[in-house]
C-alpha cells in the first residue's frame, strides 16, 4: 500500500511538470486594458526625434535623425529636419512610408470602431497621440501635390547594428548623412500602391479627428483629396523598390476611395465607379492572399469597410471571415498559419477584420451572419497559451508565460561596437512589441536575437496587435495608467520594473523540482 502511494505522488509530480511544459494556462482576469497599453508602448517606444529633453526611453533624444530632410537639405527654424520625426520602421532606424500608412491607417480604423472601449481604459490621449505622431510625418513626407518622399535611409543602413546616436557615422565613426531622397515618388516615378494607401490614411484619420481637432481634420482630408488625384493620374508601380514592393495597387484603389467616399460624401458617386462590383471575387477565391489584411493586402478590408459603412457588396463579408474561420491554415497550437516570416501579423490582421465586422453590427441579429470568435483565442496562444511555454510578445504576457528579452531590436540591445552578439542580453527591454512568431505549422520558435523572422518586431505588426486589444475590452477590463520600463542603474537586462521576467520559469521547475525531491525524501 505504501508502495503504491509512492508510486501516486510521484505520478502526481510528472504529471504538474508535463502540464507545466504543455501550455501556458489562460488568465482568465486579465486585463485587456494592459494589452492596449502594452501595445501602444511599443509606438512610443519607435518615435524618432524626440523633442523632449528627456524620454522615457534612454536611446531617444532630441539628435535622434535630426538631419533627416527634403533633397534641398532644409532646415526648419529649430535646425531640425523636416522628416526627422516619426517612426522607426522596425528593429532598425528606417522610415519607410508604406507600412508607416498602413499603420496609421490600421490604428485610425480601430479607433473609429473601438473609441468607447479606449476611452475605457483611460488610453485615449496616448492613443491620439501615436496616431498623429505617424501621420504628422506622412504630411511631412507629402510636401507638394505630386511629391512623396518614400523612405529616409536605404536597405544597406538595414544591415548596420548601432545605436541611435551612431545613425550619422560609419563603423570607423566618421560622418555619414542619412540618404532621404533615393526613392522620391513623383510624376516620373509613381508608386499608386504607396500613394493611395495614403489616401486612407488621411481620410481615416481625418474622419477620427472631425470633432476632436477641426483644423488638423481639414488639413488631413486636404491631403487625402491631393494625393488621390496623384496616386489616380499617375499610376504606376516603380522598379527601383528596395523594401517593401507591392505587386500592384488594384486593392489601394478600393481601398482610398470607399475611404474618400465615407469622408466625402458629397462625391460619393464619383468614388463609388472606383469600388462598386471590386468584391465579388471574395465570394469564390481561393487564395489565401485575397483574404490577408497587411501592408501589401487591402482588399479583405476594403469590402468589409465598404459593406458595413457604405451599404454595398452585402455578404462578401461573411465569406472573408467565414473563409477565416475555415479555410486559413492552423499552427498545431492554433495560430493562423499564412507565410513563414512575420506571421503575427496575419494572424492578427485577420482577427482585426473579424472584429471590425462583429461590432456594433445591425445585421449581427441576422441568420445568415457568420458566429466568430476567434479573435480571443488567437490573441491568447499569442499571450502564452501555446506549446513554447512562450507570450510571443515582448515582456509582456500571461502570468506563466516566458517573455522574450532579446528581440531583434538594434536600440533594445544597444550594441557594443557595432556588435549585435555584445552584450550577451539586451540592455533596454522593451514592453508590448508584437514579435513574428513561429515560423511553421509545428509552432517553431525560440527566442534569438539574431533570428528576425522570429524575433524583429514592426509598426505594421503592433498595429493590428491594438486594434485587436481595444476589441477584446470587456467588463472585466478597468483603466490603467502609461507607464514605462524603469531601467535601473545597472542596466540589470533581465530587470524591468523591479521584476525579473526571465527567471519566471526556471523558477517554477526548481521550486517543482524542490517539491520532488521532498516528497521522494518522506516517501524514503
Amino acid at each position: 500500500m505504501f508502495f503504491i502511494y509512492k508510486v501516486f505522488l510521484s505520478l502526481v509530480v510528472i504529471l504538474l511538470k508535463i502540464s507545466l511544459i504543455i501550455s501556458v494556462p489562460v488568465d482568465e482576469n486579465f486585463n485587456y486594458c494592459e494589452g492596449l497599453k502594452a501595445g501602444l508602448t511599443f509606438f512610443k517606444a519607435q518615435r524618432a526625434g524626440v523633442n523632449e529633453p528627456e524620454s522615457e526611453f534612454p536611446w531617444q533624444s532630441n539628435i535622434t535623425t535630426k538631419f533627416d530632410t527634403y533633397k534641398n537639405g532644409e532646415l526648419d527654424e529649430n535646425g531640425i529636419g523636416y522628416l526627422s520625426r516619426g517612426y522607426f520602421d522596425a528593429g532598425d532606424y528606417l522610415k519607410i512610408t508604406n507600412p508607416l500608412s498602413f499603420s496609421m491607417t490600421a490604428l485610425s480604423w480601430s479607433f473609429l470602431e473601438f473609441k468607447d472601449n479606449i476611452e475605457k481604459c483611460g488610453l485615449l490621449e496616448v492613443y491620439l497621440s501615436a496616431i498623429k505622431t505617424g501621420v504628422n510625418w506622412l504630411i511631412a513626407a507629402h510636401p507638394e501635390p505630386n511629391i512623396v518622399y518614400r523612405q529616409c535611409g536605404v536597405v544597406a543602413d538595414h544591415y548596420k547594428w548601432e545605436r541611435p546616436y551612431q545613425i550619422y557615422v560609419d563603423q570607423n565613426g566618421q560622418p555619414k548623412p542619412r540618404d532621404c531622397t533615393k526613392q522620391i515618388i513623383d510624376v516620373n516615378n509613381p508608386s499608386s500602391d504607396i500613394v493611395l494607401e495614403m489616401v486612407a490614411t488621411m481620410s481615416a484619420a481625418s474622419k477620427v479627428f472631425e470633432s476632436i481637432d477641426p483644423e488638423y481634420s481639414n488639413l488631413c482630408k486636404k491631403h487625402a483629396l491631393q494625393l488621390w488625384d496623384f496616386g489616380i493620374n499617375h499610376q504606376g508601380i516603380p522598379s527601383y523598390s528596395e523594401m517593401y514592393d507591392s505587386l500592384d495597387f488594384q486593392d489601394e484603389i478600393v481601398w482610398a476611395s470607399a475611404w474618400l467616399s465615407f469622408i466625402d460624401r458629397s462625391n460619393e458617386n464619383h468614388y463609388k465607379t472606383y469600388y462598386q462590383g471590386k468584391c465579388d471575387k471574395l465570394k469564390y477565391s481561393n487564395s489565401y492572399w485575397d483574404y490577408v489584411y497587411s501592408w501589401a493586402n487591402k482588399l479583405s478590408a476594403a469590402c468589409i469597410f465598404i459593406e458595413k459603412n457604405l451599404n454595398e457588396n452585402q455578404g462578401v463579408s461573411n465569406s472573408i471571415i467565414n473563409y477565416w474561420n475555415t479555410k486559413i491554415p492552423k499552427t498545431k497550437d492554433g495560430i493562423f498559419f499564412i507565410d513563414k516570416w512575420g506571421n503575427n501579423r496575419y494572424s492578427l490582421g485577420g482577427c482585426l477584420l473579424e472584429a471590425i465586422w462583429n461590432n456594433n453590427n445591425n445585421n449581427n441579429n441576422n441568420d445568415s451572419i457568420v458566429k466568430t470568435n476567434f479573435s480571443k483565442k488567437q490573441i491568447e496562444i499569442i499571450l502564452g497559451n501555446n506549446s513554447n511555454h512562450y507570450s510571443y510578445v515582448s515582456q509582456f504576457g500571461f502570468k506563466s508565460s516566458k517573455l522574450p528579452l532579446n528581440i531583434h531590436h538594434r536600440s533594445s540591445h544597444n550594441p557594443i561596437n557595432f556588435d549585435k552578439f555584445n552584450p550577451i542580453n539586451n540592455q533596454y527591454p522593451i514592453v508590448g512589441a508584437l514579435l513574428p512568431g513561429p515560423t511553421d505549422l509545428n509552432d517553431n520558435y525560440y527566442e534569438d536575437r539574431n533570428n528576425y523572422e522570429m524575433n524583429e518586431p514592426a509598426l505594421d505588426y503592433n498595429s493590428v496587435f491594438v486594434g485587436v486589444m481595444a476589441s477584446l475590452i470587456n467588463e472585466k477590463s478597468s483603466s490603467v495608467k502609461l507607464s514605462f520600463p524603469i531601467y535601473n542603474e545597472n542596466n540589470d537586462p533581465n530587470s524591468v520594473l523591479g521584476f525579473s521576467f526571465k527567471l519566471l520559469i526556471p523558477l517554477q521547475l526548481i521550486i517543482l523540482n524542490l517539491i520532488s525531491i521532498s516528497i521522494i525524501i518522506f516517501l524514503m
